[in-house]
Formats: C-alpha cells, structure tokens, sequence
C-alpha cells in the first residue's frame, strides 16, 4: 500500500471518528488541517462505502 494512499484512509478513519464524536465540517476540517472541501469529499466516499 503507497504511503499516500495510507495517509488516505487514515485522514478518513479520523474525519468518520470525529462525525461520530459530533463535529462540523469546518471543525472537522480545522483539526486535521485539510480543507472543508476535502472533508466533503471524504465523507461522500464513507457514505458510499
């Protein structure tokens, strides 16, 4: 497994444990230090998974 696509589905493993924990997309967003637009993105992909 490449080292990008690990930080991958590490970054998603955080943003569904903070969904879970309540935060916003913007507070999701500030913690892990990506963009609101990323965290979108990644939570359309957990929803479809």
């Amino acid at each position: 497994m490449s080292k990008k696509y690990q930080r991958i589905v590490l970054r998603r493993r955080a943003i569904k444990q903070c969904l879970n924990e309540g935060l916003t997309t913007k507070e999701i967003a500030e913690e892990l230090g990506v963009s609101k637009r990323t965290v979108q993105r990644d939570i359309r992909f957990i929803k479809e998974a």
